[in-house]
């Protein structure tokens, strides 16, 4: 993984802001669609980029997860006092025709429903295939900072970007890749408004079978900065141009009290990101 050490708070909001004129510099210069970054914070640098499903269950199904996930709806939507209209149809519907690519997980209406509870769920301790993220790279850094650990020396926030906008052949749909979804779930805890949420979803096709059975919940390190589209020629693109592309920022732990004093100057506090009292499932 691509890693930069920055040398403090004041460094890190600089980069921010070159990284939002990053963006619209790229969608000038390439033809493709050129994602939005987004990004994350961890309050150790030593972290991994990892699912709490990950940690729980490696390597799960989709049909395994899709099938707790269809039992556990109603349920959920009886104690939450929450609808989600479709979601069970549509995983009934995913788990009996399956998936023709990876990307199809995102797509259509079905899909939309499906990935709404899926966030619901996240937000709510289930062991989840989601990482969060958020367009806010300020939010990031207040989840890095906020509880950081006592031991760290550095925190960090990481940067993604699901596509360069590159011109070239499609990437194989084989390879483990990283999803971006969002940020328009309906349906979801309150805090994904609040927190400018996102979230990514690495998948692993793993035989051509179009069943659920064929794809696997993957770890994102695996996904990171893959060789993506090929540029005219076959030439394989920089790390810095692949797709999937994340870079780690590292900040040094004692700037806390500095970065957390600037945050709540612009309004980014635990009180503004929380909602007020618990949701329940």
């Amino acid at each position: 993984m691509r890693t930069v050490s920055l040398d403090g708070w004041s460094h890190f909001v600089t980069t921010a802001r070159y990284l939002k004129r990053e963006t619209g510099s790229l969608r000038c210069q390439r033809e493709l669609s050129v994602s939005d970054t987004v990004f994350r914070g961890h309050r150790d640098a030593a972290w991994h980029l990892q699912t709490t499903l990950d940690r729980e269950r490696p390597g799960m199904s989709l049909r395994q997860y899709f099938d707790i996930m269809a039992r556990i709806l109603p349920c959920i939507e009886r104690h939450s006092k929450r609808q989600w209209p479709d979601a069970e149809k549509a995983i009934r519907r995913l788990m009996r025709v399956g998936l023709p690519n990876i990307y199809s997980l995102r797509e259509g209406n079905s899909a939309a429903a499906v990935l709404s509870f899926m966030a619901y769920l996240r937000h709510h301790g289930f062991p989840s295939p989601f990482l969060d993220w958020t367009r806010s790279p300020y939010v990031a850094a207040f989840f890095a900072f906020e509880s950081c650990d006592l031991c760290a020396q550095e925190v960090a926030v990481h940067t993604f970007r699901e596509s360069t906008g590159w011109i070239g052949e499609s990437p194989d749909t084989s390879e483990v890749r990283a999803l971006g979804i969002g940020p328009q779930l309906l349906g979801t805890s309150t805090r994904h408004g609040r927190q400018r949420s996102e979230y990514t979803l690495c998948v692993e096709k793993v035989s051509s079978n179009p069943c659920l059975d064929s794809y696997i919940f993957a770890d994102h390190e695996a996904a990171i900065n893959v060789p993506g589209f090929r540029i005219e020629g076959g030439r394989e693109l920089d790390v810095s141009d692949a797709e999937n592309a994340v870079t780690k920022y590292t900040i040094p732990a004692g700037e806390r009290n500095a970065a957390l004093a600037s945050l709540a100057e612009k309004g980014i506090t635990r009180q503004r990101l929380f909602t007020h009292g618990v949701e329940n499932l």
